[in-house]
């Protein structure tokens, strides 16, 4: 991505005062935005950057990851959102 690129969405004219996008990234990575003005038949833009969301997987914090379990019953904690658990046992 680049300023003045498009890689992400090209809306084409709109007159609308608000806009909305629920597919950004989700990286942590730069966003550029162009937003362009036709003005007395001249084409001028204003360039703007933000900051994509960080979005990390959930953790599990309890018991710590690699210790050995001593009882058959255990009480976890999850550390983050949209979270399942899944176990399985190797022998």
């Amino acid at each position: 991505m680049a300023p003045g690129g498009y890689d992400l969405y090209l809306s084409g004219h709109i007159s609308r005062h608000f806009y909305d996008r629920e597919w950004l990234p989700t990286n942590g990575g730069k966003i550029y935005a162009r937003l362009y003005t036709f003005f007395n038949g001249a084409t001028v833009y204003n360039d703007y950057t933000y900051t994509a969301m960080s979005v990390s997987s959930a953790k599990l914090t309890s018991p710590a990851p690699s210790s050995t379990l001593t009882s058959n019953s255990v009480s976890s904690h999850l550390v983050g959102r949209s979270r399942w658990l899944a176990i399985t046992i190797f022998t």
